[in-house]
């Protein structure tokens, strides 16, 4: 994982650091099946990223911070 997150900074210094970009997001009102022990997924562009439960929550906070800085 080191050399992704160095291989993301130095990708991140080519480019000139950019304004914040929000997303925007949709909430539907449909009942959702989700059973308790369910992975949660989230999807960024061609990533997928499967959440359990017991995940260690330090971890994905420094996963997503990569992902958000990335661009």
């Amino acid at each position: 994982m080191y050399n992704w997150i160095r291989s993301l900074n130095d990708n991140k210094a080519d480019h000139p650091t950019s304004e914040t970009q929000w997303l925007t997001v949709d909430k539907k009102e449909e009942p959702l099946n989700f059973h308790s022990g369910d992975p949660v997924l989230i999807h960024f562009d061609s990533m997928s990223i499967k959440i359990r439960q017991r995940t260690d929550r330090a971890l994905l906070s420094d996963v997503m911070d990569v992902i958000r800085n990335q661009s």
